[in-house]
């Protein structure tokens, strides 16, 4: 599957029915097509580690607080979430070596695998808890 960032786009079906969920989604996409448009400008590795640094940060930041309150909400299956979480830190963490540190093709690369991982993740993974987030803040 190749993901192209130009066509993902944040739309209602991607919607937790959580503001601060949403949002944080909406800001990991756009630091992916920040740092996709700044693989094409030659000579701006710096901008691109900075990019990327700040992507591995929000990506931690949104698993703590993603994590804590499907705990709090008692979702059932948090646990299988949590290891989805650490495999997807572990690999982010294998392909951000190799686009900073491989070939001028890396950074691109890794763009493509984080579009699709993000992709996935959010339309498939996140959406089984979506529903299990609404009926408890309905409930509420």
């Amino acid at each position: 599957m190749k993901c192209e960032l130009k066509e993902l786009g944040w739309s209602e079906e991607l919607d937790s029915g959580l503001k601060d969920i949403d949002r944080q989604h909406q800001y990991l996409l756009k630091l992916l097509r920040d740092m996709s448009e700044n693989t094409e400008i030659p000579g701006n590795s710096e901008l691109f580690s900075h990019l990327l640094v700040e992507f591995n940060e929000a990506v931690l930041r949104h698993f703590d607080f993603e994590e804590a309150l499907l705990a709090k909400l008692g979702y059932q299956y948090l646990e299988e979430h949590q290891q989805q979480h650490e495999k997807i830190l572990q690999q982010l963490a294998d392909v951000s070596m190799t686009a900073v540190f491989n070939s001028k093709e890396a950074p691109k690369e890794f763009i493509n695998a984080l579009c699709e991982w993000f992709e996935q993740h959010l339309s498939e993974e996140d959406t089984l808890y979506f529903q299990t987030l609404n009926t408890s803040i309905i409930q509420g």
